[in-house]
């Protein structure tokens, strides 16, 4: 059986480490931290026939991007999924209770709660788990009692029916309030076997014996006794080599230097390092940061095995840039103009790592989407070759190239004292695309910082348009994040940015608060996940999204500080229509200005009243022109919805975003786009814009050039269900 194993991705600004076993008949993925889906997109993975997903820790950079994996895998037609993991992966599942549910989709989970168990065993692989745990640790349940975590798993079983409908029990359960329970810190190891190598046949030999080709031959092959045709017996062993055990590869999981000492006794692991007759093929060192130069780590690793390929993860150790294809799409429209798309962040190196491992013959940094094929052969597999997209312009756009710059050169830069300026992260619906990634927008604002949504993969956005030194200072002024409703491509990157913000500013007093404003289904998911890994969560002020609501006065404390925090004389939201609890905002600060933010809706005439006169409308744009009724079956808008939305409004700027991603590049644009009619001047979000208020009018000059350079449509962007 031809069988190999991939690397999907390292440790890089936007993704986390993720390994994929490759059978002919499934698949197995370890690891989805947030990213994955970006990567597997860009990269032509498919998810169709997935089997299992094993996670080795219940952190967010092995499990971030699982909730919107399941959907995915939902989607694409995957009927039944094994989703493996520590204790407390049933507490994290049923804490996505408000925003994944797919009926008819078949969830079998299994925790590891013993330091050592098979967890899975089917034609392709037999995986055991080994639990390791760091010094001084000792083996503690958490605090779910065995009737709790039935609870728990009743409330998973509710969100993938049987049925197409969900019904009345997961209603109940979805305001039901999960029982505490608490970390154990468990980093599981997987030991994975794959299928018995049958032996070979000696045909010759065979032959001589008296047996004939076809069915004897394969009746041999099986094990089975063959009588020839002259009524002889001829048994497997005289012309069947011995079958040999499955090859072995190892997925080690040692997230700090308090692992190592549990690495070191463990009779799993090492009985299987010392295994004179099937040693492992290959392992996966997946390690953190002060793992590698540990003296113990080092001379461990020269006790393995000559013959066993050994290949390094850590975050010391950078990959290059993980979405190529939107880097160069950057790149490119940089040359039309440097202020609007700037090239801040995102390039990394690889490092050198430990002198000790360096010289050992058989290690080898882990690069993304390196495969290594287990059988037949133990060997890596030459990379598949790939067009490299071009970040030049075709020869026959250069003319319109060179008018669109002279347009954008001579426009009137009218500067604006109040220094707004707006970043989008991304602008793209429903899942992360090759091109854009989905919603979020960071607003800069005298006084601070807000996020607008915060889709999955945005702190690695954050990145990519600020680079690292100045990301980690915008995150310190980071004073808001608001989260229009709970669809998936709108708020699973909340957490990973403030795991980031946790870290870099809970040793400095100074820094205040981080508010969430929010549908309170946001707030139990939250306080769920922060009994599972700690981000802070005791240092947010949530406010319910109906405690702003535009019709009523809301003069509590916490108002007051947020008001304090960002220089505002009020925060406004509006229900719109879309999918239950959803919110648009609008944003009024001392200084005079405005900024509105629709979330995904209808066209709301409630949103039209409240955000009058705003200086920002920020409006999702999904559909284009000739889509109205799925625009209407989908609760969204078609451009020409926004446009009119902003038109009425009053708004002196528009910013379009969203859009599906059956238009990767860009929207397509059916009726004219507005320009120069003396109403609001209207422009299309791409991911990691640098927008000036000042710089607002270059917008709509890019649109027409834009849409006929990038009207091209690519084949591998499929439009894919809302999550």
């Amino acid at each position: 059986m031809d069988y190999s194993f991939q690397i999907i991705s390292t440790h890089t600004v936007d993704s986390r480490p993720s390994i994929y076993f490759n059978f002919p008949s499934g698949r197995y993925l370890f690891n989805v931290g947030e990213g994955l889906q970006r990567k597997c997109n860009e990269s032509k993975i498919k998810m169709s026939k997935i089997n299992a997903i094993l996670s080795s820790r219940m952190r967010w950079d092995c499990i971030g991007g699982l909730p919107g994996m399941i959907l995915t895998c939902a989607d694409a037609g995957v009927k039944q999924l094994n989703i493996i993991g520590p204790t407390n992966l049933t507490h994290f599942l049923a804490g996505t209770r408000a925003f994944v549910r797919r009926p008819k989709l078949d969830i079998k989970l299994t925790e590891i709660k013993n330091t050592s168990t098979i967890c899975l065993q089917d034609e392709n692989l037999t995986i055991t788990a080994v639990s390791l745990y760091p010094e001084a640790h000792s083996l503690k349940r958490s605090l779910d009692s065995d009737d709790n975590g039935e609870l728990k798993r009743s409330i998973v079983k509710t969100m993938f029916p049987d049925s197409t409908t969900l019904g009345e029990s997961f209603k109940d359960n979805l305001f039901l309030p999960l029982t505490s329970t608490s970390d154990t810190f468990a980093a599981i190891t997987y030991i994975c076997q794959g299928p018995t190598v049958p032996g070979k046949m000696n045909a010759a030999e065979a032959k001589r014996l008296g047996v004939k080709n076809g069915k004897d031959m394969g009746r041999l092959v099986r094990g089975e006794e063959v009588v020839t045709e002259f009524g002889t017996t001829v048994k497997p062993e005289q012309c069947v080599s011995p079958e040999k055990p499955g090859a072995i590869t190892i997925i080690l999981d040692l997230p700090n230097e308090k692992y190592i000492s549990s690495l070191l006794i463990n009779s799993d692991i090492n009985d299987c390092l010392n295994d004179s007759i099937n040693p492992p093929k290959c392992i996966i060192h997946n390690v953190g940061k002060s793992v590698l130069d540990d003296p113990r780590y080092l001379e461990w690793v020269k006790t393995l095995p000559p013959s066993t390929q050994n290949y390094i993860i850590s975050p010391e150790i950078h990959d290059e840039i993980p979405y190529k294809t939107s880097h160069d799409l950057i790149l490119q429209l940089n040359d039309i103009d440097q202020n609007l798309f700037p090239t801040n962040g995102g390039n990394q190196v690889i490092q050198p790592f430990s002198d000790v491992i360096s010289k050992i013959a058989n290690f080898k940094i882990a690069k993304s989407m390196l495969e290594y094929q287990i059988e037949p052969t133990h060997c890596e597999l030459p990379e598949p070759k790939v067009q490299p997209s071009s970040i030049y312009w075709p020869k026959e756009s250069l003319p319109m190239i060179k008018e669109l710059k002279n347009t954008l050169r001579n426009i009137e830069i009218v500067e604006d004292c109040r220094n707004v300026k707006l970043l989008p992260l991304g602008t793209a619906s429903a899942i992360p695309g090759k091109y854009r990634n989905v919603s979020a927008t960071v607003v800069e604002l005298d006084g601070g910082i807000m996020l607008l949504d915060a889709g999955e993969g945005t702190l690695g956005q954050l990145y990519r348009t600020y680079g690292n030194d100045l990301c980690m200072e915008k995150l310190r002024s980071l004073k808001l994040i608001f989260i229009s409703h709970l669809h998936a491509d709108h708020h699973l990157g909340t957490i990973n940015v403030l795991l980031k913000w946790n870290e870099i500013t809970k040793n400095y007093p100074s820094t205040g608060p981080m508010f969430i404003i929010a549908p309170f289904p946001m707030h139990t998911w939250l306080k769920e996940f922060s009994e599972v890994q700690d981000f802070g969560f005791q240092r947010l002020i949530f406010l319910n999204s109906k405690d702003l609501h535009f019709s009523k006065s809301n003069s509590s404390l916490d108002v007051k500080l947020l008001y304090e925090s960002l220089n505002c004389k009020s925060i406004q939201t509006v229900p719109v229509v879309h999918c239950n609890l959803s919110f648009a905002i609008v944003i009024s600060q001392t200084n005079g200005f405005k900024i509105s933010y629709s979330g995904d809706c209808r066209p709301s005439n409630n949103f039209i009243t409240v955000g009058m006169d705003s200086d920002v409308l920020i409006h999702e744009a999904t559909m284009d022109d000739t889509l109205c009724q799925e625009a209407v079956s989908k609760n969204h808008c078609t451009i020409a919805e926004a446009i009119d939305v902003g038109t009425r409004m009053n708004a002196k700027n528009v910013l379009l975003t969203h859009f599906s991603q059956r238009y990767p590049k860009f929207p397509k644009i059916v009726n004219e786009f507005p320009i120069n009619n003396g109403g609001p001047v209207f422009g299309i979000a791409f991911d990691l814009m640098h927008i000036e208020i000042s710089q607002f009018r270059k917008l709509p000059h890019l649109v027409k050039p834009l849409s006929e350079l990038y009207s091209e449509e690519d084949l591998d962007c499929i439009e894919p269900m809302h999550q």
